[in-house]
């Protein structure tokens, strides 16, 4: 019977330590993913003005295809572009991920079917994956002199609606010039050295679950958060490219987009039945956005919380309001502002500066099924913005397009 009792005894202390084991490996699994999905890539290095840019040399994917870039950063397709002057008229493109092109090769993305449409015209792509209308703004201070293009193309919104974790993360020069100097310490080599050991890392978790260290921020309340760029900065971001450029008679033109329609249907149909004062309808479609677990959720739960309150339920509308879904990325959380909100700021720049504008947005709309995800789009959702925007360039620059345009 001793012998009985021990074996069972060993079988399930044997039992219990895989399980912890499992465990363990499990949340070390996860921990290397959110590692992996929030780490900087290698196709960007960090910048004190900017945050990040484009990395010299880089040849890889990006963005769902393979890029390269040249020797001062640019893409390498623009390299005779930007060192040789062709007679052409030269229009600088700065914007994020879509400008950028992410979701297509280089030379499908709208920057170079706009080109292709022109032939007395050479695009420049200034365009990087997670930018705001304040590293356009920075960019623009930066490259204007040294290109001296004949019409700068803005597009800003997606990224600077995203939340950040601590009001002192906005975009700015303080923020910036923190995190480029975090990353050129001896302790952040350490740490990203370190950060290779799965026993380091599951020491760590073990840590956290006993108490023995601080874990990450996993509960956030989402009426307490700020966003990259917070409108009144938008706007002031938009404004001074706009003065900027005028001061060295550059023309403007602003491209206006919007988010994917149909994977943010539920949340403005939740916000429209709110503003119609139905609130358990918009209580149903604010929740459905919620639970989607999408790019759209941390904000469908400020309305939520609103339509809560507008009910007279501060209990439900406060916990409505936290998140334990907290997005961590280099470019910022989820969404935290609306699209519309910030749209509205660009056209009102546009019709107070004197700038011309494009609505990408319509263009788009007419085949919604363009969109691959939350706000980029495919191959023929670039042909169609490409070629819009082939129209407005050759109406501004009062040149000829190649083609026949649509």
């Amino acid at each position: 019977m001793k012998n009985l009792s021990f074996a069972v005894l060993a079988s399930v202390g044997v039992l219990v330590a895989l399980e912890l084991l499992g465990r363990v490996g499990s949340s070390v699994h996860k921990d290397i993913a959110w590692k992996q999905d929030t780490t900087p890539e290698q196709w960007l290095i960090h910048s004190p003005t900017v945050g990040w840019e484009k990395k010299p040399g880089y040849e890889g994917s990006v963005g769902l295809a393979d890029r390269e870039f040249d020797a001062e950063g640019y893409f390498a397709v623009d390299s005779d572009q930007v060192a040789a002057s062709s007679g052409k008229k030269k229009v600088v493109f700065v914007g994020d991920s879509n400008t950028f092109g992410w979701g297509v090769p280089t030379a499908a993305s709208f920057v170079e079917v706009a080109e292709n449409l022109l032939t007395d015209v050479d695009a420049i792509d200034l365009g990087v994956v997670g930018y705001t209308s304040y590293q356009g703004r920075i960019t623009l201070e930066k490259q204007l002199p040294l290109l001296k293009p004949d019409l700068v193309v803005v597009s800003f919104n997606f990224n600077d609606r995203r939340y950040v974790l601590q009001p002192e993360a906005v975009d700015g020069p303080e923020e910036f010039q923190r995190v480029y100097q975090s990353s050129r310490s001896a302790a952040a080599s350490i740490a990203g050295f370190v950060e290779m050991s799965h026993f380091y890392r599951g020491l760590r978790l073990f840590m956290r679950k006993v108490g023995l260290a601080p874990g990450p921020v996993t509960e956030i309340d989402v009426v307490g958060l700020n966003p990259r760029v917070d409108e009144d900065s938008y706007r002031r971001n938009l404004s001074q490219i706009a003065a900027e450029t005028k001061r060295l008679g550059i023309p403007v033109l602003f491209v206006l987009l919007r988010d994917d329609p149909l994977l943010s249907d539920h949340l403005k149909r939740g916000i429209a039945s709110l503003a119609e004062r139905d609130y358990d309808m918009a209580i149903a479609y604010l929740n459905a956005t919620v639970r989607s677990d999408t790019m759209f959720s941390e904000v469908a739960r400020l309305y939520l919380a609103k339509a809560y309150e507008a009910k007279g339920d501060k209990a439900k509308a406060a916990e409505a309001a936290v998140s334990r879904s907290v997005y961590r990325s280099f470019s910022g959380g989820t969404l935290i502002r609306l699209d519309t909100d910030y749209n509205d700021i660009m056209r009102e720049v546009a019709a107070e500066s004197h700038v011309a504008l494009l609505d990408g947005a319509k263009v788009l709309e007419e085949q919604p099924s363009a969109f691959i995800d939350f706000c980029h789009f495919n191959a023929d959702g670039h042909r169609r913005l490409g070629e819009a925007l082939a129209v407005r360039i050759s109406e501004i620059l009062a040149i000829e397009p190649a083609n026949k345009l649509p």
